[in-house]
């Protein structure tokens, strides 16, 4: 099972009084954000292989107020994952995959009652990545890739005080991406490939999403 924790939650346990101060984004505070994530599972059966994985993941993010309720920012990923297929013959085949990547955001906030603010995320970056299969009476086979992609997104947000953010997201509900890979091991030769896509997702319950914000105040200019 996939257990997320956002990363301002920590703080947030020192921050739950609520005050009548305004909470709008001034310009000059430092909006941070992100999650970290673990899985594993195991599956078995004496009649077909057994399956172990474990995954990783990792996506800090970083902004600034530029002008009041708007951000610009940066954030990272990063996503490790490792599965064992083992076979009725106990023979292990093994896959190790990473991606690692960046990008460029911009949010704008607009408050529509009292502390709930509606706002549009929109986002540009890329990644690489590398899986590898370590196959037992086979060749290896090793897949590089990378892609770029554009994505945007609303939300809602809930202000508990001018430095906590309470949300509810609808992640990549419009993207447009490209995609290129490279495979050897397979046959001996190189299979390359690429691809381009956009789309617009409207399933909720595999877009939607809750998080935390936290809001470092900054100096007005």
């Amino acid at each position: 099972m996939m257990k997320i924790l956002n990363l301002p939650s920590l703080i947030l346990l020192f921050n739950l009084i609520a005050t009548n101060v305004s909470a709008q984004l001034t310009k000059g505070s430092t909006w941070l954000g992100g999650s970290l994530g673990y899985a594993s599972s195991k599956s078995e059966s004496p009649y077909s292989e057994k399956l172990k994985t474990h995954t990783f993941a990792f996506n800090p993010a970083i902004g600034k107020v530029v002008k009041p309720n708007l951000i610009v920012g940066v954030e990272l990923n990063y996503v490790y994952h490792d599965e064992v297929r083992t076979n009725v013959f106990n023979n292990d085949d093994k896959i190790h995959t990473g991606d690692y990547g960046g990008g460029v955001f911009v949010r704008k906030y607009v408050e529509t009652i009292k502390k709930v603010y509606l706002f549009a995320h929109a986002g540009i970056g890329g990644s690489l990545g590398r899986d590898k299969t370590d196959n037992l009476y086979a060749p290896d086979i090793e897949t590089k890739s990378w892609q770029a992609g554009l994505s945007l997104y609303p939300g809602v947000s809930y202000a508990l005080n001018p430095k906590v953010f309470l949300e509810a997201v609808f992640t990549n509900l419009f993207t447009v991406g490209y995609s290129n890979s490279k495979t050897s091991g397979t046959n001996n030769a190189e299979n390359k490939s690429s691809s381009f896509a956009a789309a617009a997702n409207f399933n909720v319950a595999n877009n939607f999403g809750l998080g935390v914000r936290f809001v470092l105040p900054g100096k007005s200019k």
